[in-house]
């Protein structure tokens, strides 16, 4: 064989290798995108192209996958096969395999899909949490404006806990609002909760909630709530999470003037979480309580809180945290606002 032919055959053979390696990616618009398949997790794929790095693709928009060689395919229903992916506009999204054929399927019955002889990543990540402290926490502090049923500065304190094991979650909060106009204290208020979170699959979760609160300016004396009821992940990823839950419980108030009285409410609302690269974090928490056995339509609260937060300097435990707030009860007792509105800002200490 002679250099020149020689040199032919081996650009072909690498050419051919080349091609050979690569996965392919049919999306909804009619575009077609070619590299190598990473995994696919939490309905994101995560795919290596040569012309734009690694890229991260809603498995919603994609209408098939087809691989070259074989992966890990984890189905909807939970099994796990190693099996190559086919697609074409003929046959469809398939699983080829020399073992027990071709099999056709819709794109998102595929739940998960990663190298062949990968350990599962949420193993992975079970392990790690089991291995580290299951303990984490913050503390703030800071000054905050008001309007509503007050007007005036304030002082607040907030100190959190969570721990987090393999499928449980507990979370401990400890909230305190003081404030003074004119050298009057205007504002007093103390709120405690404890929340266990118990996963029973990736998605649904069964939780269980205490909240005890007074505040001397809503003329509570005591206000204590307990609820249970399952909970749902719409969105779970490490720097993204939505769950609703909607619980059942029981409310008892004690008033400032001797009266009390005790109800059946329920609960319903969500926690938002989003981290946005390394400096910013939004969270929103939304709670509606309504009164199941008097008129909810007539007798609820809604609390809201937004917040947002930005570490002061690059990974430091030290943030600075803007909250805003609103506390909407539509028959509150005699002299007291319908919508108190607060604004909190705080430096935030975190405890890894």
């Amino acid at each position: 064989m002679t250099i020149r032919y020689r040199t032919v055959f081996v650009l072909l053979t690498l050419l051919a290798a080349g091609q050979a390696s690569a996965d392919t990616l049919y999306l909804r618009d009619g575009s077609v995108v070619n590299g190598s398949l990473l995994t696919l997790r939490d309905g994101i794929y995560r795919f290596d192209t040569k012309f734009a790095g690694e890229l991260e693709i809603p498995q919603k928009q994609v209408t098939g996958v087809r691989t070259d060689e074989p992966h890990t395919v984890v189905l909807d229903g939970g099994d796990e096969l190693g099996v190559r992916l086919a697609y074409d506009e003929t046959g469809g999204q398939r699983l080829v395999s020399e073992r027990f054929g071709t099999r056709e399927l819709m794109p998102a019955d595929i739940a998960g899909v990663r190298d062949l002889g990968a350990p599962d990543p949420a193993l992975v990540e079970a392990r790690e949490r089991l291995s580290r402290d299951p303990w984490s926490g913050r503390m703030a502090f800071g000054l905050s404006g008001s309007s509503g049923n007050t007007d005036s500065r304030s002082i607040n304190f907030r100190a959190e806990a969570l721990r987090e094991t393999n499928g449980d979650r507990l979370s401990l909060s400890l909230r305190t609002l003081r404030q003074r106009d004119d050298g009057e204290q205007t504002e007093n208020e103390t709120i405690a909760k404890a929340r266990l979170e118990r996963d029973f699959t990736r998605r649904f979760f069964l939780f269980g909630q205490t909240e005890i609160e007074k505040d001397e300016f809503e003329n509570i004396d005591l206000r204590f709530r307990a609820t249970l009821g399952p909970g749902y992940f719409f969105i779970r990823e490490k720097n993204h999470t939505f769950k609703g839950r909607l619980g059942l419980g029981y409310e008892h108030e004690a008033y400032d003037d001797g009266g009390n009285d005790s109800s059946i409410v329920m609960t319903f609302g969500w926690d938002y979480l989003r981290v946005l690269t390394d400096w910013f974090r939004f969270t929103h928490e939304l709670t509606v309580i309504p009164q199941v056995d008097d008129e909810p339509s007539e007798n609820f609260r809604i609390d809201s809180l937004l917040g947002g937060e930005l570490p002061l300097g690059t990974g430091s435990l030290w943030k600075v945290r803007a909250e805003y707030g609103h506390q909407y009860d539509n028959n509150p007792e005699p002299g007291v606002d319908e919508l108190d509105t607060t604004y909190l800002l705080s430096i935030v200490r975190d405890f890894e």
